[in-house]
């Protein structure tokens, strides 16, 4: 099996560990690593190669040559990258703020922005896939994982699963909330259906006992406390507690388990309530302070790839290949069993695999459109892959999730068709404010942003903004 990872080259040691991992089918694989930058992609394949999985493979790993090569014969291609600039995006985020907005990379209007950047890159991709390898797979990371994977699914002949890290979401929160545990535990078997960031369990099983009733009687107990590990900093023990504060209220309220807590999935049950807290607390950023937080990250990400290609340099034992991960505070370092990516690899080679992905409804959910995107629980065994069965959205957040999934399809469809009125009805269509002073506002900002980074067709949409 050919296994073609493009960008994310730093994301990908810990799953390919867990990929190769599986000896009776190590054996078969080619993996191939495609970077712009070449020095990571160098980097990560020397340090695959000293991990104790690869060693007891037979699995080759290639990082030299031109994408189309890479290519050629694939079964699997995965896309790992941020479209356009972080100065784009960060001052997108700022923007949305200032009139009233969430912003983020997936389920917001400056997500969508990101959509108008990342499309084009994708669709240049799959039109070499449908050349080199139209039967593979596509694996797609590129946020908004949704709309892209309308644009691939409706709009060409290869296959793309929408794939998100929240994915292992549940995994984490239900051991905290359930067992009081800080740690992945891949023992839920749970069954989910939404959009990408606000997908809802459904139903689920822990060692055949119902999941809702065990986390029923956590929440009710009298001592029930959340407890989060040392293993992360102080801001992001933090924001985990708080998100799960969120969560059990969520549930409370709406009697709904959100399936991955992602804060611009589930902000849109509390969204006011989520930015008047947000805009109290906020101290605006000026464009200097912006450029600067930029170069910082820049900075930061270099000190990151120096670590990053020291450990090229050097020889580990079986403890650091174990164990190192904590230490260094690195989760990619280890080894990820669990992984989405894992999982369709898997279920490729011809096991049975049950994942979580973003496709056309394709009629998985009963009376909703066939070619709006959804975000549900699949099995997927060689090159089929079907819904399982009796999928529904809850009956409360059929509004809701029928409107983004609206949104995110007819975005895909205005990417493709580069057509500035629809892109205008994607945007409205958006159910959040869609008739404020401000909205229309922060289109034409959002606009003059990106103006260097998107086609300049959709310039246009200006026309359907002040009359």
């Amino acid at each position: 099996m050919k296994l073609v990872f493009i960008g994310g080259a730093h994301r990908h040691l810990g799953i390919i560990r867990g990929i190769i991992d599986e000896e009776e089918i190590a054996q078969k694989f080619e993996i191939c690593l495609y970077d712009i930058d070449r020095e990571r992609a160098e980097g990560m394949a020397n340090l695959i190669k000293k991990t104790p999985e690869y060693k007891k493979s037979n699995c080759k790993v290639s990082w030299e040559g031109e994408l189309e090569k890479f290519l050629d014969g694939a079964d699997f291609v995965s896309t790992v990258f941020m479209p356009g600039t972080r100065l784009s995006f960060i001052l997108g985020n700022e923007i949305s703020l200032d009139y009233g907005f969430f912003g983020s990379d997936n389920i917001s209007f400056n997500g969508a922005f990101l959509a108008l950047k990342g499309g084009p890159i994708i669709l240049d991709i799959v039109k070499k896939m449908e050349k080199y390898c139209p039967n593979a797979i596509l694996a797609n990371f590129v946020n908004p994982i949704g709309v892209l994977s309308a644009l691939v699914n409706n709009y060409t002949k290869i296959k793309c699963l929408g794939i998100c890290a929240g994915y292992k979401n549940h995994m984490w929160d239900l051991n905290r909330v359930i067992f009081s545990k800080d740690e992945e535990n891949s023992e839920f078997d749970v069954d989910a259906c939404g959009v990408n960031h606000l997908s809802f369990i459904l139903r689920g099983k822990y060692n055949n006992k119902d999941i809702f009733e065990l986390f029923n009687e956590s929440i009710h107990r009298k001592n029930f406390t959340i407890r989060v590990s040392n293993l992360w900093d102080k801001n992001v023990k933090n924001n985990i507690k708080k998100g799960l504060k969120k969560w059990i209220e969520i549930y409370k309220t709406f009697n709904v388990l959100i399936f991955s807590t992602e804060l611009d999935g589930m902000i849109h049950l509390f969204y006011e309530e989520a930015m008047d807290e947000i805009l109290k607390n906020r101290k605006r950023k000026t464009l200097k302070e912006i450029k600067k937080e930029v170069k910082v990250w820049e900075k930061s990400r270099k000190i990151e790839d120096e670590k990053f290609y020291s450990l090229c340099k050097e020889e580990f034992d079986k403890k650091f290949w174990e164990e190192g991960w904590k230490k260094m505070k690195n989760i990619n370092l280890r080894k990820d069993k669990n992984s989405i990516f894992v999982k369709i690899v898997k279920g490729l080679s011809g096991r049975k695999e049950k994942i979580v992905a973003s496709q056309p409804n394709n009629e998985a959910v009963k009376n909703f459109p066939k070619r709006f995107v959804l975000e549900y629980s699949q099995i997927i065994e060689g090159k089929d892959i079907k819904p399982i069965e009796n999928l529904f959205i809850p009956e409360n957040m059929y509004g809701l999730i029928s409107s983004i999934s609206q949104h995110q399809t007819l975005l895909a469809d205005a990417i493709y068709s580069k057509d500035p009125k629809l892109l205008y009805n994607a945007l409205f269509s958006y159910p959040v404010k869609q008739t404020s002073k401000n909205v229309k506002k922060l289109w034409k900002e959002l606009l003059e942003i990106n103006k260097l980074e998107i086609h300049p067709v959709f310039q246009k949409l200006n026309s359907f903004l002040f009359k």
